[in-house]
């Protein structure tokens, strides 16, 4: 979830947020990529922790999420939380065709939703994945809905 214009500011910006008036579903658009797994987290004695960039990462997107609900006449308290098993959509667009891993990118984005669109990513039983590259710009979107069998 993560644009650079340099080492030390990130820019984000929430482009679009919907949570549809079905409490069942909730649908994302994101001016922005996901930080690479590797840049989220970092060894430190021994165990994985949250690094700089992950840490100041997980709060502007946090602080954009709210600005953006508060433009819909909403807040981060008035979200429910989904429930139960979920299923989870990731389309991935990226500005220019380097080659990346797209499994590095799904973690970070949904650590810094869980907590607030829903309780834990161990409920995800079903996640989708796509990347496309050479878009004309960094963009996330991503449906996250009840899974239904």
């Amino acid at each position: 979830m993560i644009c650079y214009m340099s080492d030390t500011e990130i820019e984000i910006e929430i482009m679009q947020t919907i949570i549809e008036d079905e409490p069942n579903e909730i649908m994302l658009t994101l001016d922005l990529v996901p930080l690479s797994v590797n840049m989220m987290y970092r060894s430190y004695r021994g165990g994985i922790r949250l690094s700089k960039r992950g840490r100041k990462f997980k709060q502007e997107c946090l602080e954009e999420l709210d600005r953006v609900l508060i433009e819909k006449d909403t807040n981060i308290e008035k979200v429910q939380q989904l429930s139960g098993d979920l299923y989870v959509d990731i389309t991935l667009y990226f500005d220019n065709k380097r080659k990346r891993d797209i499994d590095n990118y799904a973690k970070s984005l949904l650590d810094s939703l869980k907590g607030i669109l829903f309780e834990d990513d161990d409920q995800i039983i079903d996640l989708r994945l796509r990347k496309i590259t050479g878009y004309h710009r960094n963009r996330s979107e991503i449906v996250i809905r009840n899974f239904e069998a």
